[in-house]
């Protein structure tokens, strides 16, 4: 019984110290960090653009082409190379791009605020992440904030409604709780 119990202590502090061994790889990161340094940068929502450009478009207009017409609008935004390879923790909101056949996102944009690329012109490409999750995450709303933890990269993707500066294979992704 008692090699038991120390069986049991042990399998609890490895797993303790994997948990706290895994947070210490992954340092949190924030958007701000993703754009270069410069002079009078704004941060991701002071860069979004107000809601009146949509406004002033055509109501025959479909869908696809208001998407068109918003990612057009899309500032571009150089990415930091010495970031690339980098483990990152970044919490942010998703933008569905493809899932699973269990409805589990696959891939999707993940944004510093919510509504980015949907209700507003996309953010500057430096300020979108698009991350591959073959696992899937099931996303419960999209308005739900998440934490992405992975391999940060500076690479290039465009899709119909926005271009990404950076892509994470993530490695995990878990609910985030705290934002509000």
């Amino acid at each position: 019984m008692l090699n038991l119990v120390r069986c049991f202590l042990i399998s609890c502090l490895v797993s303790c110290s994997s948990t706290l061994l895994a947070a210490e790889e992954y340092p949190e990161m924030k958007w701000e960090t993703l754009m270069p340094e410069t002079t009078g940068v704004k941060t991701p929502l002071e860069q979004a653009m107000p809601m009146h450009y949509i406004a002033n478009m055509n109501e025959d207009l479909l869908p696809t082409e208001i998407a068109i017409k918003l990612k057009k609008m899309q500032p571009s935004g150089s990415v930091r190379d010495d970031l690339n390879g980098k483990l990152v923790k970044i919490a942010g909101f998703t933008v569905p791009l493809q899932s699973n056949e269990e409805g589990d996102l696959t891939e999707f944009f993940l944004v510093p605020f919510v509504g980015a690329c949907i209700h507003v012109p996309p953010p500057p490409t430096n300020q979108i992440i698009h991350v591959i999750y073959p696992e899937g995450y099931k996303l419960k709303m999209l308005s739900q904030p998440i934490w992405v933890y992975g391999k940060l990269k500076t690479q290039n993707t465009q899709s119909e409604i926005a271009d990404a500066g950076y892509e994470i294979s993530a490695e995990n992704i878990e609910d985030y709780s705290g934002w509000y």
